[in-house]
């Protein structure tokens, strides 16, 4: 990979001096700016290399990506996907879903639309958490610009101003027993450990590795039956529930 140009290693410490400023007052840990045409591939904000066994970077925190990202080895972690709720009855955090078509935001960003999954129906995932989209600043879009601009997310956004302003979505944890109403933004886990799903045992006790599907109330996961179709299977129990219904980590996987 080619060195920076003198102009864009000047952007970037000036950056991370004013991330590491602006680490101390609670308003952001680093902003990288690069001073480098969109088209060269080589241009890079932040870059970070690590010995083997080490970190050359960690985020504690929310993070968002613009743009593409590459990940050249193995992902760990849970995967989500952004939606927008249709209706078709409560839906809470935990709950299965299933699609019903797309979205289209004020943005042009194209979401699934998503609704309350039913018995031997196909699944996509569970409801994570809701969206709330809010102004987020981003870095000096100018090419010539060796500093960065950074703005609280409260701030009303300045036309004028060097800052890329756009809808971003940030990402709350839901409260106990939280209602998504129609039109509202979700996340919705469709691989990996899903931490709070209501299970029922209605259909036969659950047990840690017990394959889940959508049981007679719609959203809600039982026990899968043995001829289950496929594409129905939601998930695996991550603990047990041997009456009624609990809480439950699941380990989401559709087949």
């Amino acid at each position: 990979m080619s060195e920076l140009p003198r102009e864009a290693r000047w952007s970037l410490a000036a950056s991370v001096a004013l991330g590491l400023l602006l680490a101390g007052l609670g308003a952001g840990a680093l902003v990288g700016s690069v001073a480098a045409p969109d088209e060269q591939a080589d241009s890079q904000a932040v870059h970070g290399i690590a010995p083997y066994g080490s970190q050359a970077g960690y985020f504690s925190g929310s993070a968002t990506v613009t743009r593409d990202l590459q990940v050249r080895g193995v992902t760990i972690g849970t995967s989500a996907i952004l939606a927008v709720y249709t209706g078709g009855g409560s839906l809470y955090r935990g709950s299965a879903v299933r699609l019903t078509g797309v979205v289209t935001l004020e943005d042009g960003t194209v979401v699934p639309s998503v609704s309350l999954a039913r018995r031997d129906g196909p699944v996509i995932g569970v409801v994570d958490r809701k969206v709330v989209l809010v102004p987020y600043p981003r870095v000096v879009t100018s090419a010539s610009a060796s500093a960065t601009a950074v703005a609280s997310s409260s701030a009303t956004p300045d036309p004028s101003a060097s800052v890329a302003w756009s809808p971003a979505p940030e990402m709350a944890l839901a409260p106990e027993g939280f209602l998504v109403e129609p039109g509202d933004l979700l996340t919705v886990v469709t691989s990996g450990v899903a931490k709070f799903v209501t299970v029922s045992a209605s259909e036969g006790p659950i047990t840690t590795g017990t394959p889940l599907a959508v049981g007679s109330s719609p959203g809600q996961l039982v026990a899968a039956g043995p001829e289950q179709p496929p594409g129905t299977i939601l998930a695996y129990a991550l603990g047990d529930v041997m009456v009624g219904e609990q809480r439950i980590p699941v380990l989401v996987q559709i087949h």
